[in-house]
């Protein structure tokens, strides 16, 4: 009888992913409606769509060893502050698109802004399998960028 009522009560998990995915996708429209070029709450709505966009698709996708809510957020936020970061500094990249170059020598200005991020990504990944090869990786290039 119990595995009958479980069975019919819907995936709570799937409709919060869907949730906060409709209210990052609404954020992110509305941003672009009200403008983001020096405008701070269509800047404010595309950081919030974003965010709810990228928590709906960890939160669906995301197995973090069975941890306790503070710890998982302490497992995950690393990981999602890397690819912020990394989306970041792939924005530097768009200045190569003024219109002055040709397609060749556009995509080789766009594949060499692009490196720092390519870098970043390939740290991500690394320690998204190894934890301790990412702490120690992140922790040097701060060092780094301090000298």
């Amino acid at each position: 009888m119990n595995e009958i009522t479980a069975q019919s009560r819907p995936d709570n998990k799937l409709m919060m992913t869907i949730v906060w995915f409709i209210v990052g996708v609404i954020s992110l429209v509305l941003a672009f409606v009200i403008g983001i070029s020096d405008n701070l709450p269509g800047i404010l709505l595309l950081l919030f769509g974003c965010f709810c966009i990228l928590y709906a698709v960890l939160h669906r996708l995301g197995k973090s060893k069975n941890l306790r809510p503070g710890r998982k957020l302490l497992y995950w936020s690393p990981r999602v502050l890397c690819i912020v970061f990394a989306a970041f500094t792939a924005l530097f990249a768009m200045d190569v698109f003024d219109g002055s170059r040709g397609f060749l020598e556009t995509l080789l200005a766009l594949f060499m802004h692009l490196i720092p991020t390519f870098a970043l990504i390939a740290v991500l990944v690394v320690s998204w399998r190894w934890e301790w090869i990412g702490g120690v990786v992140f922790i040097l290039l701060a060092v780094l960028y301090a000298f």
